[in-house]
């Protein structure tokens, strides 16, 4: 089965349950699987979107047939579902007649108790990916031994079981390397430049801590891939955008070499398979040095944030090896996406053409009823005209969100990144 046969089935089969919520951070990708033509999908909200916007969407297929809204009453979507009833019988109900399991973004949350009610005796929905499996996948420190014993090429660092071979590891690499980037979970990442920042994140240490050399890089792509039903298919590699050590989006094409490529898809395969019993999406993510080596760099055992817009291309016919696309998440206040939408300068995207911008994923802010963040897709022929789109839709933002600020009397937020 080719691997857009075989991701269309897998998300066929769930109903999509989307929950980036942490302790630390708030995201809301619950809409995000509209894109890859989810037909179940529960969400934060549809607020931020606008009828203007969801009618362009709904016309280019990235609407799905059963939308379920929980009452949000907290930054959890499982939570709020969990604590309406009338959510949940709806959920159960389409669950029940299309016998649909669940995909999730992070799996270590209470699904069981979600599960055990969606459950009869004829009946009962897994979620993807596995709780197990996930939570192997999930863990940066298991998932680098996991990696060594299969001869992945990983960037040069040790396990550090204690803030003294932290020190002593940041003093050889720092021989060589300007960084030393310290991780334990996802988006938990610190920079140490020197031995005062290591007195600075002491605290905030919970060894043992992964401790790696920060490299010089060409480019640092993401490779995505499905397993389902016992078969493991590579989907596509992109340009991850870094600022500040950070995902900002993605881009295409990848700025690596052909046979680069190559050995991230080969890697990434043969990581897919070091987890027992995993299924869904599983993405990794590489850097290229400045001396070609290709190094693993991280594990996503679960979607990854470019799956969602680049699928989106696939799925509306774009041959991405032909196509310049830049995504990115931006942080601008706005009433609603169909402001964007509405202004005279904006073009939408058109399957026909591949050109064009589109907007997805508003993440809502109920206590100001306003987006704060959301994304973009630019799509284009070439990488000149790819930067003018871009480059004219931001101003377009730029300017929708001074409307919006003054419409809910926010002045001049400093909360506000500039996209350059």
């Amino acid at each position: 089965m080719s691997a857009r046969n075989l991701f269309e089935a897998f998300i066929k089969s769930c109903a999509f349950i989307h929950d980036d919520y942490s302790k630390d951070e708030i995201d809301h990708y619950g809409t995000n699987p509209f894109l890859i033509g989810a037909d179940v999908c529960v969400v934060d909200t549809l607020k931020g979107f606008g009828k203007t916007y969801l009618d362009f969407m709904n016309d280019l297929g990235a609407f799905p047939r059963t939308v379920i809204e929980p009452t949000y009453r907290r930054p959890s979507l499982l939570d709020n579902l969990l604590d309406d009833y009338s959510a949940l019988e709806s959920l159960k109900n389409v669950m029940h007649e299309r016998r649909l399991d669940i995909s999730s973004f992070y799996s270590d949350k209470d699904f069981e108790r979600l599960t055990a009610y969606l459950s009869n005796s004829s009946f009962k929905p897994r979620v993807y990916p596995p709780k197990e499996a996930f939570l192997i996948a999930n863990d940066k420190i298991n998932m680098r031994v996991l990696l060594s014993q299969a001869g992945i090429p990983m960037p040069y660092g040790i396990i550090c079981t204690s803030l003294d071979e932290l020190y002593r590891f940041h003093q050889h690499c720092s021989r060589r390397y300007r960084h030393t980037l310290v991780k334990k979970q996802h988006r938990h990442m610190r920079i140490i430049s020197n031995y005062d920042d290591i007195g600075r994140f002491a605290e905030f240490l919970d060894f043992p801590v992964i401790a790696e050399a920060g490299y010089e890089i060409k480019c640092s792509p993401v490779s995505n891939c499905v397993i389902w039903k016992g078969s493991v298919q590579h989907l596509f590699t992109f340009d991850q955008i870094i600022d500040g050590w950070k995902h900002a989006g993605n881009r295409n094409p990848c700025g690596a070499s052909p046979d680069e490529i190559s050995r991230i898809e080969g890697y990434t395969l043969t990581i897919a398979n070091l987890v027992p019993g995993y299924e869904g999406v599983f993405g990794v993510d590489y850097i290229v040095t400045l001396e070609d080596e290709v190094l693993a760099v991280d594990v996503n055992g679960r979607f990854n944030s470019c799956t969602y817009p680049f699928y989106f291309l696939k799925r509306l016919g774009a041959s991405l090896d032909r196509v310049c696309a830049s995504y990115r998440v931006v942080d601008y206040r706005i009433s609603q996406l169909s402001d964007i939408f509405e202004d005279n300068e904006f073009i939408p995207f058109r399957a026909e053409q591949m050109e064009g911008m589109f907007l997805f994923n508003p993440v809502f802010d109920f206590a100001r009823d306003i987006v704060y963040r959301f994304s973009y897709l630019c799509v284009a022929q070439n990488p000149k005209d790819l930067g003018r789109l871009e480059n004219s839709l931001l101003s377009i933002i730029r300017r929708q969100s001074q409307k919006a600020c003054s419409r809910h009397r926010l002045i001049n937020p400093s909360w506000q990144k500039q996209v350059q």
